[in-house]
């Protein structure tokens, strides 16, 4: 069965808050800025270690697993990043879906490469 972005995103964030990552609403409205500036660097890591993974000379769609099994590689860290960034949102209340459904949209009106070089 094929999940909807929303179940994935439900997933992801029942996940996390039962391992501990959800804690928001232990900050006071004036630190909650701070701590979803942590959450992004978090994903900014994962982000790292995808790049680390090519500059070690790994091809982007190598997987590779350590010993424990946990899912090493370029796809993995990606996937971290995502689910990260997933998660972030959900603990927000963002629907995400809407959101990206929208940019995607909105994206589709604008040039090649929305006018820049990169």
């Amino acid at each position: 069965m094929t999940n909807t972005f929303r179940e994935i995103q439900s997933k992801i964030s029942r996940s996390n808050e039962e391992n501990g990552f959800h804690e928001i609403g232990n900050y006071p409205p004036e630190f909650q800025v701070d701590y979803i500036a942590k959450k992004l660097l978090l994903a900014v890591g994962e982000i790292s270690e995808a790049i680390e993974e090519l500059r070690h000379g790994h091809d982007p769609l190598y997987r590779y697993y350590r010993e424990d099994g946990k899912p090493e590689g370029f796809p993995s860290e990606v996937a971290d990043a995502v689910i990260r960034l997933i998660d972030i949102a959900d603990e927000l209340h963002l629907d995400l879906e809407d959101v990206i459904t929208e940019k995607l949209a909105f994206n589709a009106t604008r040039g090649e490469k929305h006018g820049r070089k990169f």
